[in-house]
């Protein structure tokens, strides 16, 4: 049996989520160039996690891209995209995002209970909007707002309770309105 990990992060959750999800997120800053801080999500308890969330960009990314697991490949390719991004190596943390949103895209649950199957379907929602907006904070710290806004647009579309996606679009808003 499989032991339940805790939630550590600095956005809302819904309890049901809260009370099941077995990951646990933290949420860390980055700046682009018009020096609003963006926030970025990565899963703590998985896949060098701890790592990344104690500023450990490069040894995370060592670990990780010395890991040939393949059963934590969204986690991975999550936490590799935000260690990437921290360190600004945008071409591999664009790899690295676009992996974690379509390794989201693709998760597939045993199907147990309608109760089980709607917390697959909420959790799978959950992962593909922290994937999305990850990419999107990738997208607005390069200045391609236009795929920022639409990565952030997505996630909010897949989960309306993303608070990161939408205090991340509200600061990109910030940044468009500026430049007007």
């Amino acid at each position: 049996m499989k032991q339940q990990r805790k939630i550590f992060s600095s956005h809302s959750l819904p309890r049901s989520i809260v009370a099941l999800l077995a990951m646990s997120s933290f949420a860390t800053t980055i700046a682009n160039a018009d020096e609003l801080t963006y926030t970025m999500t990565t899963i703590v308890d998985a896949s060098y996690g701890d790592q990344v969330a104690a500023g450990k960009y490069d040894r995370a990314i060592q670990k990780l891209s010395a890991s040939s697991s393949k059963s934590d490949a969204f986690f991975k390719a999550t936490n590799l995209c935000v260690a990437y991004t921290k360190v600004g190596n945008f071409a591999d943390a664009a790899i690295a995002c676009d992996t974690a949103v379509d390794k989201a895209k693709s998760m597939d649950y045993e199907k147990r209970s309608q109760i089980s199957r709607r917390f697959q379907v909420k959790t799978r929602k959950t992962y593909l909007a922290m994937a999305l907006t990850n990419r999107g904070v990738l997208h607005a710290v390069t200045g391609n707002v236009e795929l920022a806004h639409q990565a952030f647009s997505e996630a909010l579309a897949t989960y309306e309770d993303a608070a990161v996606a939408k205090t991340n679009l509200a600061k990109l808003d910030e940044v468009v309105a500026k430049k007007a």
